[in-house]
C-alpha cells in the first residue's frame, strides 16, 4: 500500500491522491507538515536533513 505523507491541503498531496485514486492504488494518507509536525522529528531528519 502506498503511503502519502502531508496535509490534504497541500496541492502537491492532492495530486498525489488524485492520481493514486485515478489508477486505482490503495493508498493512506498521513497528516504531516505545519500544524501537524512529524517533519522535525529525528526519524525524518534522518531521511531529509532539509525537513
Amino acid at each position: 500500500m502506498l503511503k502519502i505523507w502531508g496535509r490534504a491541503n497541500s496541492v502537491n498531496v492532492q495530486k498525489a491522491v488524485w492520481a493514486a485514486a485515478e489508477t486505482g492504488v490503495a493508498f493512506e494518507r498521513v497528516d504531516a507538515g505545519m500544524a501537524f509536525g512529524k517533519n522535525n522529528e529525528d526519524w525524518y531528519l534522518e531521511l531529509n536533513p532539509n525537513s
